[in-house]
């Protein structure tokens, strides 16, 4: 499995800490699943699709989040511990569980003690059968053997397959100040946007990698700017 590493050079910084979102309030017949879909945004880069943080923090809101689990029939839909679990360690979690119609195990995600922090996960194949869920390695493209999480058992495979493909679309990086330089497992996709109006965009290709001038989305860095040239290269 190959990575991307990708290096920006700024043009202009202004740094500045995320924005609290607005929360986005479901009017009658609204779906959250369907508000999740209508939030994502592609990739300029890798044309993959991901949910903007600030539009996630904006659409769970404690009485969304309570009116999914009811609607899904979980038992403890107005369970403290619960709304806890999901809003502090498991907003994404919950939001793929959602999107893959499976809200109904989330009882069992937080009793099994996954968080947002253990994605992402992969399924190994060389346990049988059917294999073990497991995260990855943190900054490693490799499976982490000592962790096993078996409440994925209670899924059928074809919702496993879901979930580990669904978690891409919440896992686009947050790029921090001073922090240029970073290996990105090679399904995530990058939160990078086509250039302001006026501004034309373009890729310009070498040997070894291709540019892009394309802006970094507002929600996933600490530093706001203007233009920003980014060399992707494969890395194997």
């Amino acid at each position: 499995m190959s990575r991307l590493k990708f290096l920006t050079s700024l043009r202009l910084l202004i740094w500045r800490g995320r924005s609290q979102s607005r929360p986005i309030r479901l009017k009658s017949g609204e779906e959250l699943g369907d508000k999740l879909y209508e939030s994502e945004v592609k990739s300029a880069i890798n044309g993959r699709p991901f949910i903007p943080l600030d539009k996630l923090d904006a659409l769970l809101v404690e009485d969304a989040i309570k009116s999914e689990l009811s609607a899904a029939g979980v038992r403890g839909s107005s369970s403290a511990p619960l709304l806890e679990y999901i809003s502090k360690h498991a907003r994404k979690i919950f939001a793929i569980l959602v999107m893959i119609e499976e809200t109904r195990i989330i009882e069992d995600m937080a009793v099994s003690g996954l968080r947002d922090a253990d994605l992402p996960l992969g399924v190994d194949r060389d346990e049988k059968p059917g294999g073990i869920v497991r995260s990855y390695n943190h900054a490693s493209d490799s499976l982490n053997l000592e962790t096993k999480w078996l409440v994925f058992q209670k899924l059928r495979r074809r919702p496993v397959t879901m979930f580990c493909e669904f978690q891409w679309r919440l896992l686009a990086p947050k790029i921090v100040q001073n922090e240029f330089d970073r290996f990105i497992h090679v399904e995530s996709p990058l939160p990078f946007l086509p250039p302001a109006s006026g501004i034309q965009g373009k890729v310009i290709f070498s040997h070894h990698s291709k540019v892009h001038k394309a802006e970094i989305h507002e929600a996933h860095i600490q530093c706001v700017s203007m233009m920003i040239l980014c060399p992707i290269r494969a890395k194997d």
